[in-house]
């Protein structure tokens, strides 16, 4: 086992929130879509106890300072985070004519944060308040002809955040800020080449602006980094489409070859304490293929689908924190992966205008490292190993007076094998999940 065992430290979190939307056809040309959205998080932390545990959930020693916690050393903690978002997402389209629509979209976001540590003492740097603001605005044209069409979008990113954070001993306030602005644009063509074959070519000059939690921290095992940079790309794609259609049954294949060229990559660093951060990897590539098939027969009651992806996700940088891994694969990154999936359905069989699906899915990963692999001895790295998945289940479906009733139970890793997330964290073994949905 890698790291150390936590046996009393507690972390929750709570949200509420709310969702409004909007669809209105202003007249036969001119249409916008909205929605506007608020949510409160409140992030709980306690490390509390001065209790050390070993791997098997046994208390190991305890520490002398009646002051310390498991993970703080010398002093317990409890920590509550409140995070305010807000957010409004805005799509106007107006159809200039029969071939071409103009669309615009608006998406800003806003959060704030501060917090409160109940053992701070005489200073709390919890209390620190931090703002950040998001916008990215994009306007797209669409022609489309019988052969072809063409989509070409241009972007604008902006983000503004600052800090405030106070110093120990009442030397006053650091105050942090950032600021970004820039365009990003791209294009999209799709020849229809055939009744039934597509090619779409694309490529997007990108950014990806971090995250709340990224540049702030998650006041448990995340630190703050206010110097975070956006994440950059140039994306290549370049996509095929088969589609047959034959009496009742449907043949869907497709095939896409992919590229990234990533510069200021952010990317998670881990740590066993409380000092993990998001930081920059001066440059990335991202290479890679992905193929996939569906069929749909006996009039739509049996489904049959299958995709697998491989990636080559390296690490390219020649100067920076990370140059001495410099060819090496980007870690916790599965390189290659597939699944599958199958379901039948019976309709009408307890009453009309019912439905019962029996489902299968199957997911594999193959094994990655979960650190630099050029990093210590290969034969002793620590590994995610293959794994193989099989997740099974039923739902059944009917009309209650016009308003659909869905219940469904399904048993995920039914074979009961070992399963991990990202980092090696183990995963549940076999699980029975319910799921009850209604409209009303």
């Amino acid at each position: 086992m890698s790291g150390s065992p936590f046996g009393h430290v507690y972390r929750q979190s709570k949200n509420i929130g709310a969702y409004l939307t909007s669809d209105l056809k202003l007249n036969h040309r001119l249409n916008t879509k909205n929605a506007l959205g608020y949510c409160k998080t409140e992030r709980e932390f306690t490390d509390t106890s001065a209790y050390i545990y070993n791997w098997y959930g046994e208390v190991a020693t305890r520490r002398n300072n009646s002051n310390s916690g498991e993970i703080g050393g010398n002093r317990k903690s409890r920590i509550f985070l409140w995070d305010n978002n807000f957010f409004w997402r805005s799509l106007t389209s107006y159809q200039l004519n029969d071939a071409a629509l103009l669309a615009l979209s608006i998406a800003p976001t806003y959060s704030n944060r501060t917090g409160d540590e109940k053992y701070s003492g005489t200073w709390d740097p919890t209390t620190s308040r931090s703002k950040l603001f998001t916008l990215v605005n994009s306007l797209a044209l669409t022609y489309t002809k019988p052969k072809w069409e063409n989509y070409i979008f241009i972007k604008h990113y902006l983000q503004q955040g600052k800090s405030e954070e106070p110093l120990p001993a009442n030397l006053g306030t650091k105050k942090n800020e950032r600021s970004f602005k820039s365009w990003g644009a791209g294009n999209v063509l799709v020849f229809n080449l055939t009744s039934n074959l597509k090619i779409k070519p694309s490529y997007e000059y990108a950014y990806r602006l971090p995250r709340p939690d990224e540049i702030f921290g998650d006041g448990a095992f995340v630190a703050d980094n206010v110097d975070l940079k956006p994440e950059s790309s140039h994306n290549f794609n370049l996509q095929f489409d088969y589609l047959k259609k034959k009496s009742n049954t449907i043949w869907t294949f497709q095939s896409n070859f992919f590229g990234r060229i990533i510069k200021d990559f952010i990317l998670f660093i881990p740590n066993d304490d409380r000092s993990a951060v998001y930081d920059n990897v001066f440059s990335a590539n991202s290479f890679g293929i992905e193929l996939g098939g569906k069929t749909n027969l006996y009039d739509d009651k049996l489904r049959l689908n299958i995709n697998t992806t491989w990636q080559h996700f390296y690490n390219n940088s020649d100067k920076g924190l990370f140059a001495s891994y410099d060819g090496d694969r980007i870690p916790n990154r599965p390189y290659y992966f597939a699944n599958a999936g199958a379901d039948y359905s019976f309709k009408n069989i307890i009453s009309k205008d019912d439905k019962i699906l029996l489902f299968w899915q199957l997911r594999y990963t193959h094994q990655y490292f979960s650190s630099w692999e050029s990093l210590g001895n290969l034969s002793s790295k620590p590994v995610i190993p293959n794994q193989t998945l099989h997740n099974i289940g039923v739902s059944y479906r009917k009309l209650i007076k016009d308003k659909p009733l869905t219940i469904s139970l399904e048993i995920q890793n039914f074979t009961n094998k070992k399963a991990y997330d990202f980092f090696g964290v183990q995963r549940p073994g076999r699980a029975l999940f319910m799921k009850v949905i209604t409209q009303f």
